[in-house]
């Protein structure tokens, strides 16, 4: 949560964030099990992003700190498509 967005690789990094400066809306795509693992290159803050789609749904204290910087979070499964 405190780095936001992140990735391994340093040049699918650089792709992300130019992909993210030139667009008027930011909707991440993100496995759970991403929620609490960080990665060595920053992609783009949290404050840039305003949905999150995901498989599961991350712990309640993150689904709190999402909200509280009004990101939408949209839990996607086999149940709900």
């Amino acid at each position: 949560m405190e780095r936001g967005l992140t990735d391994a690789h340093l040049a699918e990094a650089e792709s992300k964030a130019a992909l993210i400066g030139s667009g008027s809306a930011v909707i991440a795509l993100v496995n759970h099990n991403k929620f609490t693992r960080d990665a060595f290159c920053q992609v783009a803050d949290l404050e840039r992003v305003d949905i999150i789609i995901t498989d599961q749904a991350p712990n309640a204290q993150t689904v709190g700190a999402l909200g509280a910087m009004d990101i939408r979070l949209i839990v996607a499964n086999a149940a709900n498509v």
